[in-house]
């Protein structure tokens, strides 16, 4: 529970930042004064994760069903993370400013660290419909990325 509570805050704050980047989510931007929180953002990261539960509910183990389906795209959201410190680096080189080695350094072990956890993921998870909904749930998000890119962003 405290996992979902935790998805729930980071998830909806993370939707909201991205509703104020990307006009083909903008609906996510809204601030609710009253209640001084993104209303729209918190449904969204709701029905995400009222997905996610009725998905682990038709699977016979339900906890390691949602481990299956998340590890796998936590991990290599985080190795894009890692992987864009690199081009940080050098669009930061172009403009003239430095990067410290020791964070090029510390960004290749991190981006080795998630391409493996990234990888054990897959060969941990043992329900094919977790992996089949895992990447699912990458290639629609890389479509809506492409759409949003050929639209300007």
């Amino acid at each position: 529970m405290a996992s979902s509570n935790a998805t729930m805050i980071v998830g909806a704050r993370s939707n909201y930042a991205l509703g104020l980047d990307w006009p083909i989510v903008s609906f996510m931007s809204r601030w609710d004064r009253k209640r001084d929180v993104p209303v729209a953002a918190f449904l969204v990261q709701g029905a995400i994760n009222a997905a996610l539960v009725a998905f682990a509910a038709y699977e016979q183990n339900q906890l390691r069903t949602i481990v299956e389906f998340t590890a796998p795209v936590f991990w290599f959201f985080f190795l894009l993370t890692g992987i864009s410190l690199f081009v940080l680096r050098k669009k930061l080189r172009a403009c003239g400013a430095s990067v410290p080695g020791a964070l090029i350094l510390c960004s290749a072990d991190f981006v080795g660290t998630c391409g493996f956890l990234f990888w054990s993921s897959f060969w941990y998870a043992q329900s094919q419909h977790a992996l089949q909904v895992a990447a699912g749930v990458m290639a629609v998000g890389l479509v809506l990325w492409i759409i949003a890119r050929l639209k300007g962003k």
